[in-house]
């Protein structure tokens, strides 16, 4: 609008007298006429162009909006604690600090479900490992193996995040440290490793004793319930990682 409307606005302003005088009675002058004439196309043509712009900007905003990321960020705060090694030497040390956290935040006026993870979405921080399932040979450069994202989850952790759990159930007080290990995975590693057999009650591992691929020992997991993909690292273009959950209460060997 100021681009198009200043030429007019200072032609206007400094009239030629001399020019007008020599126009036809009721008419305008050669140049005028090509400049208006000038005018309006390029401005039919900006505004063609913008308004191509603004619907393409719409109707991608809405594919945005309507993307299924697999968890409900509405009224969630989120922050990051960093511990010292010198003050948390033991895996009991940093379970005990974190399990005193949850039970004060709990005590917030307001506060519906608590939770610690060691992998926020969409934040990029991710502990990716092979994945097998009991029955399968150990990994193997000769051979493609799944990949999955492994996170350490305590508190009420999907019912603070809005992460459906589709079949079986979340973590509770039966996963405790001495009892068998047990791991969540989501709805992209059942259908991958079982098809459409359940999950749930079946064995998978992400740990291997050892750093030879191929003669490694699986350290292996019953899966105890399965949840919602979660769109971790992009929203449209996002690389295929199956994801996997377990208990503070029974860390990874590889943390």
């Amino acid at each position: 609008v100021v681009l198009f409307g200043l030429v007019p606005a200072l032609r206007g302003s400094r009239p030629d007298l001399q020019l007008a005088l020599r126009t036809t009675r009721g008419g305008a002058s050669l140049r005028s006429v090509r400049l208006r004439r000038f005018l309006v196309g390029a401005q039919i043509a900006v505004a063609t162009v913008l308004l191509v712009g603004a619907g393409l900007f719409a109707r991608t905003l809405e594919r945005l909006t309507s993307i299924e990321l697999g968890f409900d960020p509405a009224r969630v705060v989120a922050m990051r604690a960093t511990l010292p090694d010198a003050k948390y030497k033991t895996a009991e040390a940093w379970m005990s600090f974190h399990r005193t956290l949850l039970d004060r935040l709990a005590g917030l006026p307001g506060s519906e479900a608590i939770a610690i993870n060691s992998a926020v979405p969409r934040e990029g921080g991710a502990t990716e490992s092979p994945v097998i399932k009991e029955g399968d040979p150990p990994p193997s450069r000769d051979r493609d193996t799944a990949t999955c994202l492994f996170q350490v989850t305590g508190g009420d952790y999907f019912r603070a995040m809005g992460i459906p759990v589709l079949r079986g159930r979340a973590f509770d007080g039966r996963d405790a440290g001495s009892a068998a290990s047990v791991a969540i995975v989501d709805e992209a590693l059942a259908s991958h490793l079982f098809g459409s057999e359940s999950a749930v009650g079946r064995r998978i591992a992400f740990e291997f004793k050892g750093h030879d691929r191929g003669v490694a020992e699986p350290i292996w997991r019953e899966v105890v319930g399965v949840v919602r993909h979660v769109k971790h690292y992009g929203l449209t273009v996002e690389p295929t990682k199956n994801q996997i959950y377990v208990p503070t209460t029974q860390l990874p060997v590889w943390m």
